[in-house]
């Protein structure tokens, strides 16, 4: 099961550009909450790490937006298609849901800062690709 432990654990093989709070809302997972962003972690029905972003940020309560849209939408040469990078193989330990945490912190560090200070200019184009507009 993610915890705020190995969340943090994670974090800390960065540099943030803003001061973050955890916050616990289990069973349900971890909000990772930057002044003008949130993202919420929690384990996916095949024991991968799933990152969600919260309607209040996105603007958008229709459609449940994950960095991987917006890894799509903004880093392209991330290759998200054929690659479940969040999945983790095996049973979940936590072993295995450090890696796959690391992997998606990884990722946002490498490819979201921008989100991560609050640029959703992005999600609208994720939306209208989404709902075929």
């Amino acid at each position: 099961m993610i915890s705020e432990q190995i969340l943090q654990a994670s974090l800390d093989q960065y540099t943030w550009p803003a001061p973050y709070e955890l916050e616990n809302e289990m069973p349900d997972g971890i909000n990772l909450a930057f002044p003008n962003s949130n993202f919420f972690f929690f384990e996916g029905v095949n024991g991968g790490v799933v990152v969600e972003f919260l309607p209040e940020n996105t603007g958008n309560s229709e459609i449940t937006l994950t960095i991987q849209d917006a890894l799509e939408a903004l880093a392209p040469e991330v290759d998200t298609r054929g690659y479940d990078f969040f999945s983790i193989s095996g049973p979940p330990s936590a072993e295995t849901l450090q890696k796959g945490l690391d992997k998606c912190i990884h990722l946002i560090h490498t490819h979201l800062l921008p989100v991560v200070e609050g640029d959703f200019g992005w999600v609208e184009s994720v939306v209208q690709k989404r709902i075929g507009k």
